[in-house]
């Protein structure tokens, strides 16, 4: 006995119904950013890492320091929140174009993309839960993100220097 053509819509559409369509609907290709990670609901918060000073336009900054792809890829997801004058520093092994997004991060962060001499080369604001990419714009060896606004109202911009930062990560 076979199964009609009828039958066989029934059941996909249920099978379809059940598993919220995302295989059917791609979306568009978008650059991978440096921090990704497989997509899964819901991502439990990232570990406290051991933390480094930094000196930014004359504030000591207790950065949190992610140095390997897998401390890279989890980042800042799923943390409630950071403390004043707290955030992350991504260290890479050279200085090449980087791009970030916000998967599973529900903080609105604020991003400098800092070059292999210590140099600002961007700052960019990133929103909550937001996979669209953040690029460097010029080659950069780290990353420090802090919480939004954290740069602009300490008038810390472009150009200016990040003292205390670490060598190149061994990957």
């Amino acid at each position: 006995m076979g199964v009609s053509p009828r039958m066989m819509m029934a059941c996909m559409m249920m099978v379809c119904g059940m598993m919220g369509c995302a295989a059917l609907s791609p979306s568009p290709p978008q650059p991978e950013p440096d921090a990704a990670v497989a997509e899964s609901e819901p991502t439990p918060p990232a570990p406290v890492l051991p933390t480094i000073p930094l000196q930014v336009g004359g504030t000591t900054v207790t950065a949190e320091v992610a140095d390997t792809d897998r401390l890279r890829a989890r980042g800042l997801m799923a943390r409630p929140a950071l403390r004043p004058d707290h955030g992350m520093l991504f260290v890479y092994p050279e200085s090449r174009p980087r791009s970030f997004w916000m998967h599973n991060t529900p903080l609105p962060l604020s991003i400098a993309y800092i070059d292999e001499n210590g140099v600002i080369v961007r700052i960019a604001d990133m929103e909550p839960f937001d996979k669209t990419t953040v690029p460097s714009e010029k080659p950069a060896m780290y990353a420090l993100e802090m919480a939004q606004g954290w740069f602009a109202t300490r008038h810390i911009e472009e150009g200016q220097r990040v003292n205390g930062l670490p060598g190149p990560s061994a990957q």
